[in-house]
């Protein structure tokens, strides 16, 4: 006897089945480029291997192309497949709620055992199994671009417990996949599909206390050892991916007396060597020069001007005033550019006049700065001649 929804039900199954497909081939469309990538981007099986192909990682020997290429491809693959799989499993257990809960109820009551799952239901849960296995077995790809606090990429923990346990995991996951869809085959009840799924589960549960266990009372307490390899790992290949792994070291033995600088033939830079510290320098100003306690030294520059024919490296600082260390009341334009003899600042004479009293006051103490090192590196030179 056929139910009188079952055309209806069969109607909504097809026209959400191409909603779904139109969706999914839209979402896939838009990774075009990734697949291109994929496809053209393969190692060949030429002589000319390049250096992309030839170099691989330390903890799973893939080539650099492999992470470029083809894992980002096949993860948009698994992702689609996970995504699939969850649609097909939802439309089973809604056909199966649907259309055999009056007989699975004459039947447990009448035989009183449990029920048969549908064989629908076991093809899609024993498909979402599988393909969940592909997504964890591609996953562990995915710890080589963890951020760590000191670096990037796989450490301890996860070289030794959580791609072993990820492994571990996705081959369970296939078994069971296996399993549900032995028992689609052979009808099994319910019961034989929740059993294909416990052991992955109780897996995932049990590598994951053991990495956080690892991680908390193995790893930190001595981090720097244990992850020493993993961060020289780290430096490596940061090295050959910026190319400094083709320069050439070579030793430079330093002399360190007075006639390796060769006086005579160097006297440009000699006159050039700094003397002052430019921190100490500063710190004098503010103590000798700010006047005022809105006033500021931020910052000390050095900068070459040219005295008596050559140029000379001098140390220049501007007193500038702090606005913030004025009262609220007196932060405006007339507090601060008014000065003795100054104007409203509303007119344009008394600016002109401001940027006037700024340049000459800024060129009068470059002079005076660049006068003060002239006589400082006149007297040190005799003692390098």
């Amino acid at each position: 006897m056929k139910h009188p929804v079952g055309p209806v039900l069969r109607f909504l199954a097809g026209a959400f089945s191409a909603a779904i497909a139109l969706a999914t081939a839209a979402s896939m469309a838009a990774d075009w480029p990734t697949f291109a990538l994929w496809w053209y981007g393969r190692p060949t099986a030429s002589m000319f291997v390049s250096a992309a192909d030839r170099s691989v990682d330390p903890i799973f020997g893939r080539p650099i192309t492999f992470y470029l290429f083809s894992l980002p491809a096949w993860q948009a693959i698994s992702g689609w497949l996970i995504t699939l799989a969850i649609v097909l499993i939802v439309m089973a257990l809604l056909a199966a709620a649907v259309s055999g809960t009056a007989r699975v109820a004459a039947r447990v009551a009448r035989r009183r055992r449990s029920a048969e799952a549908p064989r629908g239901v076991a093809f899609t849960w024993s498909f979402g199994m599988i393909a969940l296995a592909v997504r964890v077995w591609l996953n562990r790809f995915d710890l080589l671009f963890d951020e760590h606090t000191i670096f990037t990429g796989a450490g301890y923990t996860d070289a030794h417990i959580a791609i072993g346990g990820m492994t571990l995991i996705a081959a369970l996951l296939l078994v069971g996949g296996l399993v549900a869809l032995v028992g689609a085959a052979t009808r099994r009840t319910f019961r034989w599909l929740v059993f294909a799924s416990i052991p992955a589960v109780l897996a995932y549960v049990a590598i994951g206390l053991t990495a956080a266990y690892v991680s908390s009372f193995i790893v930190k307490p001595n981090e720097l050892v244990k992850e020493r390899p993993f961060i020289e790992h780290n430096i490596a290949l940061t090295r050959q991916a910026y190319g400094l792994n083709r320069l050439i070291q070579q030793p430079f033995p330093a002399e360190m007396s007075v006639e390796a600088a060769d006086p005579a033939n160097n006297q440009a830079t000699i006159q050039n060597i700094r003397l002052w510290d430019w921190r100490v320098l500063q710190d004098t100003l503010r103590q000798l020069q700010e006047i005022r306690t809105y006033y500021d030294f931020p910052d000390i520059d050095i900068d070459r001007y040219p005295i008596d024919g050559k140029p000379r490296q001098v140390m220049l600082a501007a007193r500038e005033l702090n606005v913030e260390k004025l009262p609220v009341s007196s932060r405006n334009w007339s507090r601060a550019v008014s000065g003795p003899g100054s104007r409203s600042p509303d007119s344009a004479s008394a600016r002109s006049s401001a940027r006037t009293a700024s340049a000459w006051a800024c060129s009068h103490w470059a002079a005076c700065a660049a006068r003060s090192c002239q006589r400082t590196a006149s007297a040190v030179a005799p003692a390098f001649s």
